[in-house]
């Protein structure tokens, strides 16, 4: 396909990037297939956009490392919010089940793994 590459990494990741410029909507079909599909939005089409997982907004391939950087913290942070809840609400309901936890303060504690999750999410707001 013009304008649609597909590489192999080194540990079996396939990667398909797309130049809208070039090939339009014919590489849609191949971005979804792909590990991870990246659709570079010089002057394209929505449906690649779509289709894509990321979609880099200038054509500066520069940002492709940046792009997967990002997507790792972030789920570096996504799994350590869920691992947090986790442990937080067996510790709460085992707490609870055997009357050491009131139900009054039950309620009003489970507010609280929310504040720590935003407070966890907000650091991906700062920039390394």
């Amino acid at each position: 396909m013009p304008g649609l590459e597909v590489r192999a990494a080194v540990n079996g990741t396939s990667v398909a990037v797309g130049n809208l410029r070039l090939s339009r909507a014919k590489a849609a079909p191949a971005l979804p297939q792909a590990d991870v599909g990246i659709a570079i939005r010089a002057a394209g089409t929505d449906v690649a956009v779509e289709a894509a997982h990321v979609a880099l907004m200038r054509e500066d391939w520069s940002l492709v490392p940046e792009t997967l950087r990002i997507a790792r913290r972030t789920m570096r942070v996504v799994k350590r919010n869920i691992g947090f809840t986790a442990v937080y609400n067996v510790l709460g309901l085992t707490l609870a089940a055997f009357d050491f936890l009131p139900p009054r303060l039950a309620a009003a504690a489970q507010s609280l793994p929310d504040l720590g999750i935003l407070g966890n999410s907000s650091r991906l707001l700062k920039q390394d």
